[in-house]
């Protein structure tokens, strides 16, 4: 079996997709709440989906495509794991269900094949930023930088002035620095610490899962007016081959 046949996760969002409204506006509801809490602005939630790091597929490069086939370099076993589901045209949160990962291990994994140039560089300047934050090798204030939020200058600005304060005796956060500057919201900088503290956490997706969603009514229905219909035809069609047997006995 394949790792493409043990997808959960994308097979997972299209029988969500073919719930009825009223289905998925309570589970909205249900998670509206949490949203609220994690300060994820309306702005974050109508962002296109190619802009979410988790639904990122890598595409692996010639070279990436060398190894895979080759092992020459002899890297660990995740790295391998990677690239083969990133040749399967897998998205980082399959990836990362699929092996039992955190995110971040995901992520830091992700930024040691694009420094090997086993994969293409995102084209989204925030998946490539989120990248990086999330395995720990930029803060928030280079984070704010690459996706655009704050200029060079304005970073500049912010170091000088959490100098200044630590140099007073206040011992402030890069990021309360920020918000005092009027730089970036209190919002902002909430939802993206919280982002970062979640992706240190693992998630068990069981196929299983897929077993329990039980399809609406209606398409239960035509499911198995389907599978009737089938083995109505193969009735049919072994009752031929009787009739052809019987008919060659008779001769």
């Amino acid at each position: 079996m394949t790792d493409t046949q043990n997808k959960v996760f994308e097979p997972f969002l299209e029988k969500v997709a073919e719930m009825p409204f009223w289905i998925k506006e309570i589970i909205y509801l249900q998670i509206r709440e949490e949203f609220e809490e994690a300060y994820i602005s309306e702005t974050d939630l109508r962002a296109p989906l190619d802009e979410a790091y988790q639904a990122y597929c890598p595409s692996l490069t010639y070279c990436g495509q060398n190894e895979l086939q080759s092992h020459d370099k002899e890297e660990d076993p995740p790295i391998y794991k990677f690239l083969q589901q990133c040749a399967e045209g897998c998205s980082l949160a399959e990836i990362t269900l699929h092996n039992f990962w955190t995110l971040e291990s995901t992520a830091k994994i992700h930024l040691y094949c694009l420094q090997k140039e086993y994969v293409d560089k995102p084209a989204s300047a925030k998946v490539a930023a989120t990248a990086l934050y999330i395995a720990g090798r930029i803060k928030i204030g280079e984070y704010f930088r690459r996706i655009g939020k704050i200029s060079t200058d304005e970073l500049n600005n912010t170091v000088r002035k959490q100098k200044e304060l630590e140099a007073k005796g206040q011992n402030v956060h890069f990021a309360e620095v920020l918000i005092h500057l009027g730089y970036v919201t209190e919002q902002e900088t909430k939802a993206i610490l919280y982002i970062k503290d979640e992706c240190k956490k693992r998630f068990m997706f069981s196929p299983e899962v897929l077993n329990n969603i039980k399809l609406p009514e209606n398409q239960q229905s035509q499911a198995v007016a389907g599978e009737m219909k089938e083995l109505r035809r193969q009735l049919y069609d072994a009752n031929v081959k009787l009739d052809n047997i019987r008919k060659i006995l008779e001769k």
